[in-house]
């Protein structure tokens, strides 16, 4: 009788607060997520040896890739409208720099 008074498990439910965010607040952190990811693309560029003119390692190296990466993701939420109606963050041509793929051109 090795589980014979066992009792039923009781789970305690926390409730955690969700900060709430405004429309504004996640623009403008995806809007640094793409700065990001045009600092590490401008960092991690190939010099003439074909290799990462930052880290050493080939072309793209992780940290390039990962730039790639997050203006493809995070600049999407940019291709919509900015929510207080600016064009804070964009560049001249209205785009966000998606499409910056070295095997995009």
């Amino acid at each position: 009788m090795p589980f014979a008074s066992a009792a039923p498990r009781r789970t305690l439910l926390m409730e955690v607060p969700v900060p709430a965010y405004s429309a504004l607040d996640l623009w403008n952190a995806a809007a640094r997520h793409v700065s990001e990811g045009r600092r590490l693309q401008s960092e991690h560029q190939a010099d003439e040896t074909g290799c990462c003119r930052f880290c050493g390692r080939i072309v793209p190296c992780d940290d390039a890739t990962r730039g790639y990466q997050l203006i493809d993701h995070f600049g999407a939420l940019l291709d919509q409208q900015a929510p207080d109606h600016s064009s804070a963050g964009r560049q001249s041509d209205g785009s966000h720099g998606v499409g910056l793929w070295p095997d995009a051109a």
